[in-house]
């Protein structure tokens, strides 16, 4: 066989390797599975004396896809809210990346199908959260109400140092605004 003919053949067989290799890459999800428990803080927003300690739990699989957008399947159980454990959880999707910060919604829908949303922001493998939910989601009433959900911390300066750190990073549209 020509030298020719031998090149061509090893260019080809790169490029098949490289097509193969990109759509791995596209296409694998790179599961991780996930069983942490994250001590938190739940407040009404804007009001510091209303923090109550909490833990939030998260169990399930978190896809990191290299050209999609991160998902989580599993459940987000926050102690002291009832239908975290009781509704069934929609996937987080991440539908905004900002810095290494993701925004998504967390929904939960009951047998009855009420569903129940809030905002959730994250940092990869939910190392940092700060969920912001309606009021209602802890027994208030007021409907221009809304609770800060944040982990990892014990109390409001440590929630609003997390939360600080997660919006220089996010930018602009970061909820709750600055305090």
């Amino acid at each position: 066989m020509p030298d020719y003919d031998k090149r061509v053949l090893t260019l080809w067989g790169c490029i098949g390797v490289f097509l193969a290799y990109s759509l791995f890459l596209q296409f694998y999800p790179h599961p991780t599975k996930l069983d942490r428990t994250l001590d938190a803080v739940i407040y009404v927003d804007k009001d510091p004396s209303s923090v109550t300690k909490t833990l939030v739990r998260l169990k399930g699989t978190y896809f990191r896809p290299i050209w999609s957008k991160e998902q989580f399947d599993g459940r987000i159980l926050i102690k002291g809210i009832p239908l975290t454990k009781t509704y069934s959880p929609f996937s987080v999707t991440a539908t905004e990346r900002r810095n290494g910060i993701h925004l998504s919604t967390l929904a939960y829908q009951s047998s009855r199908n009420e569903f129940e949303h809030s905002l959730i922001y994250y940092s990869p493998l939910f190392s940092k959260l700060a969920i912001t939910a309606p009021a209602s989601w802890v027994g208030n009433s007021d409907p221009h109400k809304s609770i800060v959900i944040v982990a990892p911390a014990s109390t409001y300066e440590e929630a609003q140092a997390v939360l600080d750190s997660m919006r220089a990073k996010f930018g602009e549209g970061f909820y709750p605004p600055q305090r």
